[in-house]
């Protein structure tokens, strides 16, 4: 997989912390012998398939893993992925996954919801908020889910509605019979509880007709009330259907334009079909006077094998001529004029076939050259002094970040001991990047791995060498027998270990460390304690 992409640096990222594929923070970094950094996943992709996005080129030489800069990482201060949802969590990148976020979005476990919600609000969620969650009707305690529970107020028979009468609640199940036997004359009713046999005494009493009166005023506003009402819906109705004949009629102009370019379509269409017709013709005289040529060719070839047979017999008179007069015709000279130029010709071919081998000799004395330098520029006792010319065009490779990190000559702690070699970036890695000349230890595959014990656990010292000898500078590390750096190579190179911090990077300007553009790095392991077999 890409970068980290789930976590937020608290501080802006360094660009040499960036994916150069797909700019997110580096994950599992490795860098490429160009000086590309980037993480494991991607250089697998662009090697898989030979494609970048962002123009990179790999190299036939492996890549390596940028130990320190993952180490760098590591080391990065970042908030929780959850920060937005109110996490206030921050902390180094290496510890994020200890992490117990209590923001973490969870799944809703009720089924059919879905939502992810953070774990402040999730009992909330579960218990109250979710359409999802199983609920009881209060009137009818029938089990359902929350989202059904206003259908189902509907048409459930303990519904409380209100009587359109009298305005008194009663259950939906019970409101025929309310309307039937409770309900008569409510709309114009005084408010009194009167029994059905003393319904016309009530009617005669003092004040009645007034009550009766009063009620009946208030039903007639509740009907004007009701008439404005419905007028409003029939405007907004008429609205409507005004909308949805605009609608039908773009619907119409929309299916003309449709079928006009249905239209449209078939005549290119059939143009098209047409044409392809024509094709397959020419195709057809393609094939006609493909054939007439290879007749033609085989015809050629004959006429070809008659003439030569003519020549041989042309030959043969010359030869007989020359014999009978004892000396060569004009035709005769010809003919041995000819036979030198063919002698010439195959000695031309012997001469390019020499040169030809002749240089193939030389590339193999120029690779044997080089591997002679190499075995005479190693050593076989631990110690090696590392010579880099050219010191300024390297730095400014390093700054202009072309080629950041160069590698010494492989050394040896013996004959058939450990293969090793250093790392240097002349403008720091790491957490001295731009700041520090960065030294690393590298062990490489060698091929008496077998017989050496792992993991190398020997003293190593780097040396920066003071070409005055007043002050070298001198950092010693002991190997950590766990780290992946110290273990027995897998691939040529195991992960760099040392000191991204070796020296401020101004020593590099100081003429005792630098001299006709030259410098001097020397690694010392001790061997005291090596077996070598």
């Amino acid at each position: 997989m890409p970068g980290y992409r789930d976590v937020t640096p608290v501080e802006p990222l360094k660009p040499g912390l960036l994916c150069s594929e797909c700019n997110l923070l580096l994950k599992e970094p490795v860098q490429t012998g160009e000086g590309d950094r980037l993480c494991r996943s991607c250089y697998d992709d662009i090697k898989k398939n030979g494609v970048s996005q962002n123009g990179i080129k790999l190299g036939e030489e492996p890549c390596y893993p940028d130990r320190a800069v993952g180490k760098e990482i590591t080391q990065l201060k970042v908030r929780c992925a959850n920060y937005s949802s109110g996490c206030p969590w921050q902390g180094k990148l290496q510890e994020y996954e200890d992490h117990d976020c209590q923001h973490k979005p969870q799944l809703c476990p009720n089924e059919g919801c879905g939502e992810m919600i953070s774990k402040p609000e999730f009992k909330t969620h579960w218990t109250k908020r979710c359409n999802y969650r199983n609920v009881n009707c209060k009137h009818c305690k029938e089990k359902m889910i929350a989202k059904d529970l206003e259908a189902h107020y509907v048409r459930c028979p303990e519904y409380p509605v209100k009587c359109e009468r009298c305005s008194q609640s009663v259950k939906k199940s019970g409101l025929e019979d309310h309307v039937a036997n409770h309900c008569q004359f409510v709309e114009c009713s005084c408010g009194d509880i009167v029994k059905r046999k003393n319904w016309e005494a009530h009617f005669r009493e003092d004040g009645a007709l007034f009550k009766h009166m009063s009620s009946l005023q208030h039903l007639l506003r509740s009907l004007h009330s009701s008439h404005r009402q419905l007028y409003s819906k029939l405007d907004e109705k008429q609205k409507l259907m005004e909308v949805e004949t605009t609608a039908t009629g773009e619907l119409s102009r929309v299916e003309t334009e449709l079928k006009a370019f249905q239209s449209q379509y078939e005549n290119r269409l059939t143009i098209l079909q047409k044409k392809l017709g024509a094709l397959d013709t020419v195709r057809g005289d393609i094939d006609s006077v493909r054939r007439d040529c290879s007749k033609l060719t085989d015809t050629s070839k004959t006429m070809g094998g008659r003439l030569e047979a003519q020549e041989d017999k042309l030959k043969q008179v010359q030869g007989q001529v020359v014999t009978s007069k004892g000396r060569p015709s004009s035709g005769a000279s010809r003919y041995g004029d000819s036979f030198s130029d063919s002698r010439m010709a195959v000695v031309e071919r012997k001469i390019e076939e020499l040169e030809r081998q002749n240089t193939m000799l030389k590339v193999h004395v120029s690779e044997l050259e080089l591997q002679l330098q190499a075995s005479l520029a190693s050593t076989h006792n631990g110690s090696f002094l590392w010579r880099i010319p050219d010191v300024a065009r390297r730095r400014r490779d390093a700054i202009e970040e072309r080629i950041t990190s160069i590698y010494s000559p492989p050394f040896y702690t013996g004959r058939n001991g450990y293969k090793m070699c250093i790392r240097a970036y002349l403008n720091g890695d790491g957490i001295g990047f731009k700041t520090h000349l960065s030294l690393f230890f590298v062990l490489m595959r060698g091929e008496y791995d077998p017989l050496l014990k792992w993991p190398f656990e020997h003293k190593v010292s780097l040396i920066l060498v003071d070409q005055d000898h007043r002050k070298h500078i001198v950092q010693t590390f002991k190997p950590t027998p766990e780290s992946s750096s110290f273990k027995r190579p897998t691939s040529d190179m195991n992960v760099a270990s040392g000191c991204p911090q070796f020296s401020k990077s101004d020593v590099l300007d100081e003429n005792n460390y630098v001299k006709s553009d030259i410098m001097y790095i020397k690694c010392i392991v001790d061997v005291s304690r090596i077996f070598h077999p």
